[in-house]
């Protein structure tokens, strides 16, 4: 981890508006719980979580700042991205201005996340230990609503690479339940409708 630049080197959470938002929530009910920050002076990583009282009114009660290293702030980044894109997704389907301004938020925060992905990437150099193809190329899926399980691919093709992962209140089978479920939704036939009722309900 590169030493901290003058500008963010004493940081406490009370000045983390000197930081630039990338994007991840500081909302303790989220996963992943943390919004991932970058000093736009020398691009050093951190993480920003908030400790909320409910019984004050939901505020703030004891925000937390600290510095992250490569891998941990492309774990945060990669989850964060997962969650954008399908809050993204259901946003896009929206008709209101209350849905539109969402998606247009969704995708600005996605598209940051997505660059912090590929700058924080290992870079080609490091193969998977499985395959050997290029790590930082690996393609992170989730299944639930915020996803908190699932599996990686190798985007290359004809390549059969799959492992798994699993987040804070994930299942105790992890990352694979999550994708035995997803297979089984997505192969699931169709629901038939059921015989007309003569009453005419």
């Amino acid at each position: 981890m590169a030493e901290p630049c003058a500008r963010c080197a004493d940081l406490d959470a009370d000045q983390v508006d000197q930081l630039e938002v990338v994007g991840g929530s500081d909302n303790p009910c989220s996963d992943p719980y943390g919004e991932l920050r970058r000093c736009g002076a020398c691009g050093a990583w951190f993480c920003y979580t908030r400790d909320h009282d409910n019984e004050i009114g939901y505020v703030a009660a004891s925000p937390t700042l600290g510095r992250l290293d490569r891998a941990r702030a492309h774990a945060l980044a990669t989850k964060a991205a997962v969650v954008a894109r399908r809050q993204l997704d259901h946003f896009e389907q929206a008709q209101d201005d209350y849905g539109r301004r969402c998606a247009a938020d969704y995708t600005a925060e996605l598209a940051r996340l997505s660059e912090a992905v590929a700058a924080l990437a290992p870079p080609a150099s490091e193969p998977c230990v499985k395959c050997g193809h290029d790590f930082g190329k690996h393609q992170l899926r989730g299944y639930g609503q915020p996803p908190i399980e699932g599996w990686m691919v190798c985007p290359a093709e004809g390549c059969a690479c799959y492992r798994t992962w699993s987040g804070p209140g994930g299942s105790a089978e992890g990352g694979e339940a999550a994708y035995q479920r997803y297979l089984a939704e997505r192969d699931a036939p169709p629901s038939e409708p059921g015989p007309a009722r003569r009453d005419g309900g």
